[in-house]
């Protein structure tokens, strides 16, 4: 068994994926923020020294991104089996101490937020996203507890965990807490490369994307403060 961590990535349709955008991004633009934020967080995982990834996939498009990025997949054709079943099968092929399950849609995520939850002396941790979701979950693949990915899920995980007996950290960090969902997402990190904030920065790939959208597309007359 492998002592170094595997970073598990789920990545869905790109046609299902961010629909709550759809009213905002055409499916290119939604497919194009998607794939830069997967290599921006696929880049922080690697700098944090994590040499072994994993995507875990639904639809071809999907699928076809994990192998241009020369990243091996699980692979869900059907992309009917939700999110939960295609990553606790991909975790079920893991021979390895522990898994770092890594969201996809972090363009603030920096190696130091993976370096932390690496060094998290817990057998679960679980990093929040600012809506209560998981943006890092890592635990041991021999001691999985159920999957809970959806609305809140990090209180679930973190119930079900302790439930199961293991102790548990749960982690709020800048770069972990923002996932790019909704629309408000969407304007809050336009306007964050509008104005070239940088702490915590967008990733290169995503700050490309968002430069190149037009400001019709996040109503950027209509901005919320900055966060």
């Amino acid at each position: 068994m492998s002592v170094a961590p595997v970073a598990l990535i789920p990545l869905r349709s790109f046609d299902a994926g961010k629909s709550r955008l759809s009213g905002l991004l055409d499916v290119a633009q939604r497919q194009a923020l998607i794939e830069a934020m997967v290599t921006d967080v696929l880049a922080a995982v690697s700098n944090a020294g994590v040499t072994d990834f994993l995507v875990a996939t639904c639809g071809d498009h999907a699928a076809a991104v994990a192998a241009r990025l020369g990243v091996p997949a699980v692979h869900d054709a059907t992309n009917d089996g939700g999110l939960n079943r295609a990553l606790s099968a991909a975790v079920a092929t893991l021979s390895c101490e522990r898994v770092l399950i890594v969201a996809a849609d972090l363009p603030r995520v920096t190696a130091a937020d993976i370096t932390a939850v690496m060094h998290a002396d817990t057998p679960v941790v679980v990093a929040k996203t600012h809506d209560d979701g998981t943006a890092v979950l890592a635990f041991s693949p021999m001691r999985p507890f159920g999957l809970a990915y959806g609305p809140q899920s990090a209180v679930t995980h973190a119930v079900r965990a302790k439930a199961d007996g293991q102790r548990v950290r749960v982690l709020e960090r800048a770069g972990l807490m923002f996932d790019l969902d909704t629309p408000e997402d969407l304007t809050r990190a336009y306007r964050q490369v509008a104005e070239d904030c940088d702490v915590p920065a967008v990733g290169v790939h995503t700050r490309r994307v968002l430069a190149g959208l037009p400001r019709s597309v996040v109503g950027a007359a209509t901005l919320p403060p900055s966060a």
